[in-house]
């Protein structure tokens, strides 16, 4: 009875605005949306009004027809077809396995691996061969290099890898689950993949490693370099070291030096990366780097001499929760895992979208007709079978045919990306599920509330940033007349607070800034610092000390604010030419920005009386108070 009370509350006019109207359960849902996300909580009151002027500006929107320019069109399409497949999986499942990985994701784990892939001469050879790894481990040993070797036999080989330290989505699935299923010291019993037969032992447990973001220089060697190779690239990685040294710039050098391919022409710059991404003996040189902007002496790996730069760290802590948490969701969006969730997910919607194969041709005939078609790309083939027409599965309003079916086996045996030498049977597996799956997707608005109402804000939202466009923003800006008019009428907003001349630096590193700091501070010229630091950003202008990104500085004539070191190791400081005192008057072009910021709050006022006119409104107070 109570469920049926709160259905039929929310399910009240809260707001109406002429003919139209606004139901309590879109108003909750917007409202609970932006508490959600972190925003100020606003009063619901003072909410309703807001959202009732939001949905006056939508309506003029609509009767103009915004909603058809084709620029809001193709943005609406391509938002859905990059938020649908976000509702494409069983929502208990997902979360379930979310938590896993944000638990998973707090620690690392280094682990000894041992592997016996499958072999066709003998296929208890590869168990008994692990059986033999888990009883040295079990015993306490740990020469494991050994322990592989004495395992092996002419039927199967044993392989030992050092793996290092481990953590979430850096193993396959299967492998994960028992890495953290251990505890440090633990090994596990053998068990079998369809690759072959496994043994992990967990040695050591760390706090997450992070995520770190690097450059590089590498002189590569060959895999079997000659003595000569290796002396000649350990002299060059040492000479390039010393040049940074000495204050060379270490993007120059790695675009000019660095043997790496995908990282030279962003000046050695590495994608972010963490746990389990580089060989154990790489993350323990960068993990020795304690500050951003600080450099390695050169270290070998297999791949050659490297030369590292910290230019970022983030641990665990340094995020929020929900930043976090949306980290390790994007991970498992892409991760294979998600196919638990997945099947979960497809019977379900098998019900919601009435799937039934309807058996006008049999199965068999069905999987002959694919073979002979797989791997061709002729679709006149397909009408050559008699019964290409007939109705085959059934969908709520849809019904495909036997010839969708055909032409499903022919596009997916021809992706190579996609088969895998799959039978017919197997591909008739994959075409139910992409029929159910198409057909949900196609009607998801129908079937998932919460991204109809996403839908909804979206295309409102895009409307409604035209229609202010229009009406506001712009109308604002091309209103040089009325802009002039409204300073004039207001001169007294628009007063300097105490403010200086200054010069804004925003450069590569420390060592960048204390050069150009002294080159300051012995009168050098601007352009001349431009011209000797060409990969530096400056700006100008006369600002408001209020606005120094450090509060701490007091600002003087021809002083250098403290220097600012940002996220990615870069450094921003500015330098002050004079200063000037409170209460000067700005002249128009001075206050231009903020003259346009108020004339739109003076147009959209009276715009919005307009609308209300057009559109009287209504508050249902009854509906908000129960």
């Amino acid at each position: 009875m109570c469920l049926l009370l709160m259905n039929n509350g929310y399910a009240q006019t809260v707001i109406s605005y002429g003919k139209h109207k606004v139901q309590l359960s879109e108003l909750m849902q917007a409202y609970n949306k932006n508490r959600s996300q972190g925003e100020d909580e606003i009063p619901l009151k003072e909410y309703v009004s807001m959202y009732a002027d939001f949905k006056l500006k939508v309506q003029a929107a609509k009767d103009i027809r915004l909603d058809t320019l084709l620029s809001i069109k193709q943005d609406v399409l391509n938002f859905r077809s990059q938020m649908v497949d976000q509702y494409m999986n069983d929502d208990a499942s997902t979360k379930k396995l979310l938590q896993e990985a944000i638990d998973r994701s707090k620690t690392d784990r280094s682990i000894a691996y041992f592997f016996a892939p499958h072999t066709t001469m003998d296929s208890l050879a590869g168990i008994d061969a692990m059986q033999q790894v888990y009883t040295a481990l079990a015993q306490g040993r740990t020469d494991f290099q050994n322990i592989a070797q004495q395992s092996s036999s002419q039927q199967t080989k044993v392989s030992y890898i050092d793996a290092g330290y481990v953590t979430v989505f850096s193993l396959p699935y299967s492998l994960e689950q028992v890495v953290y299923g251990l505890q440090p010291g633990e090994t596990s019993k053998p068990f079998q993949t369809t690759s072959g037969t496994h043994v992990i032992k967990v040695l050591n447990e760390r706090p997450h490693f992070g995520r770190w973001k690097i450059a590089q220089i590498l002189i590569s060697l060959p895999e079997s370099p000659t003595e000569a190779q290796a002396l000649n690239a350990a002299y060059k990685a040492k000479e390039l070291y010393n040049r940074i040294q000495h204050g060379e710039e270490f993007g120059k050098l790695a675009a000019q030096y660095s043997d790496d391919k995908f990282s030279f022409s962003t000046q050695g710059e590495l994608s972010e990366f963490s746990t389990g991404k580089f060989t154990p003996h790489f993350e323990e040189q960068v993990m020795l780097l304690k500050e951003n902007g600080q450099v390695a002496q050169p270290f070998q790996t297999s791949m050659g001499y490297h030369i590292i730069k910290r230019l970022q760290h983030l641990s665990v802590k340094d995020y929020s929760e929900g930043e976090w948490k949306a980290l390790i969701q994007e991970k498992l969006m892409k991760d294979a895992r998600l196919n638990i969730s997945r099947s979960i997910f497809n019977k379900q919607i098998e019900k919601q979208t009435g799937f039934r194969v309807l058996n006008t041709v049999s199965l068999p005939t069905l999987l002959a007709w694919a073979d002979s078609v797989k791997g061709t790309t002729e679709k006149t083939r397909i009408s050559q079978f008699t019964g290409f027409n007939k109705p085959l599965i059934k969908l709520n309003d849809r019904t495909l045919p036997v010839s969708d079916w055909l032409m499903f086996v022919q596009n997916y045996s021809t992706n190579y990306a996609l088969y895998k030498g799959e039978s017919s049977a197997a591909m008739w597996d994959k075409f139910k599920e992409a029929s159910v799956r198409n057909y949900y997707k196609d009607h998801l608005e129908k079937f998932n509330s919460d991204f109809k109402f996403q839908m909804q804000e979206f295309l409102e939202g895009n409307m409604l940033f035209e229609i202010m466009e229009r009406n506001v923003w712009g109308k604002a800006i091309a209103d040089t007349v009325g802009l002039e008019n409204f300073y004039n009428k207001h001169t007294t907003r628009y007063v300097w607070e105490p403010s200086a001349d200054m010069i804004l630096f925003h450069v590569t590193d420390m060592n960048e800034a204390e050069t150009i700091r002294k080159k300051l501070a012995a009168g050098m010229e601007r352009s001349m610092i431009e011209a000797q630091h060409p990969y530096i950003l400056t700006d100008s202008g006369r600002f408001e000390t209020s606005q120094l990104f450090d509060p701490t500085f007091t600002p003087a004539p021809k002083a250098t604010s403290p220097f600012k070191l940002q996220q990615d190791g870069t450094v921003t400081f500015v330098y002050v030419v004079r200063l000037h005192p409170a209460g000067q008057q700005k002249s128009f072009a001075e206050a231009r920005g903020l003259v346009i910021n108020d004339y739109q709050d003076v147009l959209e006022e009276q715009w919005l009386t307009e609308l209300k006119k057009k559109y009287p409104i209504k508050i249902n107070a009854s509906a908000l108070k129960e």
